[in-house]
């Protein structure tokens, strides 16, 4: 017996993947919905956007959860997560396990990538525990358990201020582009 579906959505995974696009990826239904739930800037978890990428820290070499961005009063700001730390590791808390990603290269990849991705995001209110590597003067400093307590995210896409230097300059700041946007920009 073979579970037909998770065959097609492998080999559909692998067909993108060999495309050589970097901007094609193959989305499954349960993915869209996220996607467009994250799109119409709403999103519960941590508040991080992330990549994937290998890291190598004390001679081993592992896939992770590049952070790229984190949302303004986030928890992952609360927490002092920031842009270029490596997720490499997070608490599965179904078996109480410490879950990694292999190499970017690996097979296994694309559906472990997504795996991790569910343990950082969350019901809010409830916690996620990750190992953190932090790039720092040609090494890194290891976190191994950064406790987070996940929230519902304001996925505020628009920041806006007066010039400290010229009152007559206003600055806006977008940091992502959602369905809401437009009406955020707007309102600012």
């Amino acid at each position: 017996y073979f579970d037909r579906e998770a065959m097609v959505t492998a080999a559909l995974y692998a067909y993108v993947e060999a495309s050589g696009d970097p901007y094609a990826e193959f989305l499954t239904a349960a993915d869209y919905a996220e996607y467009m739930k994250s799109n119409a800037g709403e999103s519960e978890g941590i508040g991080v956007m992330v990549s994937a990428a290998n890291v190598t820290a004390n001679g081993k070499k592992t896939g992770a959860l590049q952070i790229v961005a984190v949302t303004e009063n986030s928890p992952a700001e609360e927490a002092d997560l920031r842009p270029g730390d490596y997720i490499v590791e997070t608490l599965d808390e179904t078996t109480g396990k410490w879950f990694s990603l292999p190499v970017t290269s690996s097979a296994s990849f694309v559906s472990d990538y997504y795996t991790m991705l569910d343990m950082v995001k969350g019901a809010p209110d409830s916690q996620t525990h990750l190992h953190i590597l932090r790039p720092s003067g040609g090494g890194f400093l290891d976190f191994p358990d950064v406790a987070v307590t996940r929230k519902a995210i304001d996925a505020k896409s628009v920041y806006w201020q007066i010039s400290t230097t010229d009152p007559s300059v206003g600055i806006i700041r977008l940091t992502e582009f959602n369905l809401n946007t437009p009406l955020q920009f707007k309102d600012g």
